[in-house]
């Protein structure tokens, strides 16, 4: 490697990325296919979050970001009656025995920062939990809006930080017995090792990557910065247990119980004391969506802002 023009980082985080795609987790894989496990209930929930969308455009066309969990993102979309769906991944390892297997109708080898299509290529451009992964995931947000005619969508995990990092800088006060019973219960659920709670600047992903966590304010500024109209965004809580893959979601399973009482738990904990939801739906339209969408987004509990436009460009008058 010439020292006066090293590699930069991220073309090493693609080769990672690329890498660890090649090497699946072949056991894992079998389970995704199944749609009666906790962990496919654990990701319907997100996936749920699209259907205002699907709902009103179902003749669009979408396109799947970072989808290499054997096309998972997309299959959801084809069960649901979209049938034009493009699933795209660093690598087509598993895109490829997903089309194989006619789980999902097409795929294609694409980078998120790169993309190959044209401006407005897709109604939709889907990404969840993979932008994360992604080494400059601003880059990849903006290269989504420009193939995307009407809007993108991308679900992750929120930065909770923005907020617990004010609450981590207090002084701490020795617990009382509510706050001792309270910890108690957490320690039972598993949810303190979740570690929901914690203040924590960095993190990474055995895969090689920091784990870029998302914002309502991040993706505003950018809506603004862009002329767009309309942002929308949705508060969830998830739980991951180890063996969720391999565990139906019956109301006798002792770990479905375990992870539907950990999640009711955070649900209530963000409603009463005002804490952040620890995944954000956010989508970001290009146009104005018909009013249909925006019933739709008010009725799945989407916090929706009308944006106010720029006055100084002639395209906002």
């Amino acid at each position: 490697m010439n020292k006066d023009n090293p590699v930069p980082f991220w073309h090493k985080s693609y080769k990672n990325h690329f890498e660890y795609e090649r090497t699946p987790n072949l056991e894992k894989l079998e389970t995704w296919k199944n749609f009666e496990t906790v962990d496919a209930w654990r990701h319907r929930r997100m996936y749920d979050c699209v259907l205002p969308l699907i709902k009103t455009y179902p003749l669009s066309r979408w396109l799947t970001i970072g989808d290499g969990r054997y096309g998972t993102d997309a299959n959801y979309l084809i069960r649901n009656n979209i049938s034009d769906v493009l699933a795209t991944s660093i690598s087509d390892v598993l895109l490829k025995k997903a089309n194989e297997d006619g789980f999902i109708s097409d795929y294609k080898i694409e980078n998120a920062e790169s993309l190959s299509f044209d401006d407005d290529s897709f109604d939709f451009v889907f990404c969840k939990e993979s932008y994360h992964h992604f080494p400059r995931p601003m880059v990849a947000f903006y290269e989504m809006l420009r193939v995307a005619s009407k809007a993108v969508v991308i679900i992750e995990p929120n930065d909770v930080n923005l907020k617990l990092s004010r609450e981590s800088k207090k002084v701490i006060q020795p617990k009382n017995k509510r706050q001792l019973i309270k910890d108690f219960i957490k320690d039972i659920l598993g949810i303190r090792r979740y570690g929901y709670h914690i203040y924590i600047p960095d993190g990474y992903e055995t895969s090689g990557n920091y784990i870029y966590t998302t914002s309502e304010r991040e993706f505003e500024k950018a809506a603004l910065g862009l002329n767009l109209p309309l942002i929308a965004f949705k508060g969830l809580n998830d739980y991951y247990e180890e063996g969720m893959e391999f565990e139906k979601p019956d109301e006798d399973s002792l770990l479905f119980n375990k992870i539907k009482t950990a999640i009711a738990y955070m649900d209530a904990d963000c409603k009463r004391n005002d804490k952040p939801y620890n995944i954000l739906v956010s989508i970001i339209f290009k146009t104005m969506p018909e009013a249909p969408i925006l019933d739709g987004l008010n009725s799945s509990m989407f916090k929706v802002y009308k944006l106010s436009r720029n006055p100084y460009n002639q395209a906002a008058k």
